[in-house]
């Protein structure tokens, strides 16, 4: 006789990621789903796990990733299984793996240099997905940067035509049906630093009335904060679909005064004709490319133009003198650390301060920073300490504001595994568990752990996913809620977290004893599924 179960997992306290509260209970599996929830000593199982003393909770989501490609690379995601991680969201800040116009392909590739594109659509690119295989399931947003380089031919510091709007909602169009879960901008970057308000919300409305969020990186996390939420509400409002805020924060010290103009403005949210949600993670540096610090009139054209005017005595003469008129604060090169570095005899200012880079280069800081852009074709990456502790830890208390790790799936080598990450890549989760929750109480261990399910699973809409429920799709990890820890740092920063024992997907286990078990039965997960 076939088993009533084909995993019982017994005697742990069950979290069902939804209300934060949590029981002493058995959960069943059976196939991809959860079966049974209760007292399930006398049921017949293949297989028995003993969870006592251990958390068992609903596999954790991460709101807000830039695993596109990279999922590809890193298969098996060993830095998301150790963290708990069974889901990202992907396609944020405006960046997706596709659609890639054939007539545009070079103008794409010139950001994604020796890279074999397989695919035109981001519908194909999930397709693609899956036959590679994956230990962890995906979702992902359509990026407006990719749909506007492609629909307008490159990174062009225009309006775009009536013709270009069009080609771009259609173009949004097709990835909703394929499959997209929402619409993701990166207004700090280009194409997206180009589009006004009024573009956006006309391109993002396709998207209206169908409750997929519009998820923004906005235009400005710092000096003109307050006219970024404004803007983005804007956006929100007239295109008639949810907004979800990318990592929330106040940067600079210029500007942390204005997390109390931030908690009234989040405060009223509910008084919006929209819902209004963010991520955040638990680190108080950002990582981007180290180019954010030009001004945005040097992107104009892409890549290839943006290294003309770096190489330009004079043009740089006009960007140094720009940027240095912005920049009050003489310690602000200390205050970015160079991550990945792409040029070989560079690479060993990787994890070291700007400020420092510069004097063992004998230059300015600024003449630092445009040797190590131009040699890495403007793809050096770097980690910007602007924010606020205590900020940063209150932050996560509000209603609405959940988890994501602003990061990418990583394997221990290969080509995911280049550079020097920041510590968020590792540690986000098991830093929330152990600083937030355990150790500083801002938030119960069951509050932490909604904001990392079930919350994240009702903003982008995925059925089925983030609790732990009868009928509901069995991603599940058991950690021990007294040692879970984030080990990662800025100094140390591949270090895997802890505490995390096993990580069901689908039903299949990917992490048995904190071992990776080698499967892939992780999925794409598309809107209406």
């Amino acid at each position: 006789m076939a088993s009533e179960f084909d995993v019982v997992i017994t005697g742990g306290m069950v979290y069902n990621g939804d209300d934060g509260e949590s029981k002493r209970a058995d959960v069943g599996l059976k196939g991809d789903k959860i079966a049974a929830v209760g007292n399930l000593s006398r049921a017949k199982a293949s297989r028995r796990i003993n969870a006592q003393g251990m958390a068992v909770a609903p596999g954790l989501i991460d709101a807000h990733t830039h695993s596109d490609l990279s999922a590809l690379f890193a298969p098996l995601a060993e830095n998301r299984l150790y963290a708990g991680v069974t889901t990202e969201i992907g396609g944020n800040c405006g960046f997706a793996a596709g659609p890639i116009l054939e007539e545009h392909k070079a103008q794409f590739l010139e950001h994604y240099e020796g890279l074999e594109i397989v695919w035109r659509t981001q519908g194909e690119f999930f397709t693609h997905l899956e036959k590679a295989g994956s230990a962890v399931n995906h979702a992902f947003l359509v990026g407006l940067g990719t749909i506007r380089r492609n629909a307008m031919a490159g990174d062009h510091a225009r309006s775009a035509t009536p013709k270009e709007v069009a080609k771009m909602r259609n173009l949004i169009a097709a990835e909703v049906e394929a499959g997209a879960v929402g619409v993701s901008s990166g207004l700090i970057y280009p194409p997206g630093c180009f589009a006004s308000k009024e573009e956006i919300a006309e391109v993002v409305s396709v998207i209206g009335g169908r409750n997929l969020p519009y998820a923004t990186h906005m235009r400005s996390e710092g000096d003109k904060l307050m006219e970024a939420v404004e803007e983005a509400l804007y956006i929100a409002e007239t295109a008639n679909c949810p907004l979800h805020i990318s990592h929330m924060k106040a940067n600079g010290k210029r500007n942390w005064w204005k997390m109390d103009l931030l908690r009234a403005w989040w405060e009223k949210r509910s008084s919006r004709r929209v819902r209004v949600t963010a991520d955040r993670y638990p680190y108080c540096a950002g990582h981007t490319s180290l180019d954010t610090i030009m001004p945005q009139w040097t992107y104009n054209g892409g890549p290839k133009e943006e290294v003309k005017r770096l190489r330009d005595e004079a043009t740089w003469q006009k960007i140094k003198d720009e940027i240095l008129a912005d920049t009050a604060d003489e310690d602000r090169w200390s205050e970015i650390g160079i991550g990945a570095v792409f040029h070989g005899e560079h690479k060993r200012f990787e994890g070291m301060r700007l400020s420092a880079v510069a004097s063992v280069m004998g230059l300015d800081p600024l003449d630092a920073a445009r040797s190590l852009i131009l040699a890495d074709d403007t793809r050096t990456m770097a980690m910007f300490f602007s924010m606020n502790e205590e900020a940063m830890r209150e932050i996560f208390t509000w209603d609405g504001v959940v988890v994501g790790s602003d990061s990418s799936v990583r394997a221990p080598e290969g080509p995911s595994a280049v550079g020097f990450p920041h510590p968020r890549t590792f540690g986000t989760t098991g830093k929330v568990l152990r600083l937030i929750a355990r150790e500083e109480k801002h938030l119960a261990t069951g509050e932490a752990i909604a904001k990392m399910t079930g919350q994240v699973a009702d903003i982008f809409g995925l059925k089925k996913r983030g609790r732990i429920a009868e009928g509901y799709f069995a991603d599940v990890v058991i950690f021990d809620p007294a040692s879970v820890a984030d080990k990662a740092t800025y100094e140390s920063p591949s270090e895997y977290t802890i505490g995390v024992r096993d990580v069901f997907v689908n039903g299949t286990a990917v992490l048995e004893g904190r071992r990776p078990t080698g499967a892939k039965p992780g999925r794409v997960l598309r809107s209406g599924e």
